[in-house]
């Protein structure tokens, strides 16, 4: 599989529903597992990116 470093930033309604984000964040990682893909790695950022995350796919 090739690892891919994904750059994501927090759209507006993003950071207004921020207590929704575990839920938002496990149904990505079962999305990506359905298409045979996996998050190896994810972080909360400071600067230029809100996030970043480190995915098999």
């Amino acid at each position: 599989m090739t690892t891919y470093i994904v750059l994501i930033n927090w759209t507006e309604l993003g950071a207004r529903n921020v207590r929704e984000s575990p839920k938002r964040l496990d149904a990505a990682k079962k999305l990506l597992g359905e298409m045979g893909g996996s998050f190896k790695s994810f972080y909360l950022t400071m600067g230029e990116c809100d996030m970043v995350a480190i995915v098999e796919a």
